[in-house]
């Protein structure tokens, strides 16, 4: 659950910047989707000995569309609410198109815990009260 949480927390830490110095950006939510959709489909077709280099790929995706939001902004001076929003649907649509309008779970087998700890923790997944 921790590593569920931690995409939560940077995409907020980021959030809280922007909103700090008086911006908007409505494209993080999608962007991290996107990241997370690429990741998930590069670590599955190279299977979990290489899931960094899905990481890289994931990463580099989301680079890519910071950047060009960045650069929107910045350079041509569009306003950041017009610019985020289009961002949002490209890349929100690019994230479902990869993923088939579904959840993507080519890299569910990843994640999948040994039988030791399924029976420490119980098969749901949270501890098991003390016994006695």
């Amino acid at each position: 659950m921790a590593r569920q949480t931690v995409i939560v927390c940077v995409a907020a830490l980021g959030m809280t910047m922007i909103i700090v110095s008086g911006g908007i950006d409505l494209s993080v939510g999608s962007i991290v989707a996107l990241s997370t959709v690429v990741t998930a489909r590069a670590a599955a077709a190279r299977a979990s000995g290489r899931a960094r280099r899905g990481a890289r790929r994931g990463r580099r995706r989301r680079g890519c569309a910071a950047r060009s939001t960045g650069v929107l902004i910045t350079q041509l001076r569009v306003v950041p609410f017009i610019v985020t929003l289009g961002t949002m649907l490209l890349v929100r649509g690019a994230a479902k198109g990869l993923a088939d309008e579904r959840r993507d779970r080519s890299a569910d087998h990843l994640a999948e815990r040994p039988a030791a700890h399924r029976a420490r923790t119980g098969a749901a997944g949270c501890c098991r009260p003390a016994s006695g």
